[in-house]
């Protein structure tokens, strides 16, 4: 709580001396959706590790600020939300629900999935209570191959539902299927 804001770091808005600028230059919310959609893809990181997640208030609309006291502004609900704002604060909704309720996302053990320099996929949980989190950091839609091993209980022929609003997918013959990942997007798939 006592640093700059995630937000205004995504979007370059922190200047050299950021307690400086706390007084003199407070950054303004951003005007273009990519600070927003980092914050979402840390925040789909952030609830789907084991642990207990730490949230500071704001961040979860996307609050900007640089240094104490900037880093402290007044929490905006509602009406007073830009779109940007609201779509944030609806997508991570989605996902800090998941984590309450799915035993897999909230206890299961985490195990790495696929990897490359933009994505990443893993798996919480087993079989019925398995989650998969997909993050693609990307500014390019693509396909993953992913394949989910034995171990992991889940059958080929199962159909995996992003609760994001992505489109479903089928595992295939040995755990393997393409995941669609969307340009700067998350999805968060479940049986």
């Amino acid at each position: 709580h006592d640093v700059t804001r995630f937000l205004s770091r995504a979007a370059k808005q922190i200047g050299s001396n950021p307690v400086e600028q706390a007084w003199t230059s407070p950054p303004a919310a951003p005007d273009s959706d990519d600070p927003y959609d980092r914050l979402f893809l840390a925040f789909a990181f952030l609830l789907g590790q084991p642990g207990v997640p730490l949230v500071y208030y704001g961040d979860e609309i996307g609050l900007p600020g640089t240094a104490d006291p900037d880093n402290r502004r007044m929490m905006k609900f509602d009406a007073a939300l830009s779109a940007r704002e609201k779509k944030l604060l609806d997508r991570v909704k989605i996902m800090a629900k998941a984590r309450g309720t799915l035993p897999g996302l909230r206890r299961g053990a985490r195990r790495t999935l696929f990897t490359d320099g933009d994505g990443y996929v893993f798996a919480r949980g087993a079989s019925k209570n398995i989650v998969l989190v997909a993050i693609n950091r990307g500014t390019t839609a693509r396909t993953a191959k992913v394949t989910i091993p034995p171990e992991l209980g889940v059958p080929d022929g199962t159909v995996l539902k992003d609760l994001l609003g992505g489109p479903n997918v089928t595992v295939g013959t040995g755990g393997t299927f393409d995941m669609p990942f969307g340009a700067k997007n998350a999805a968060l798939y479940t049986r």
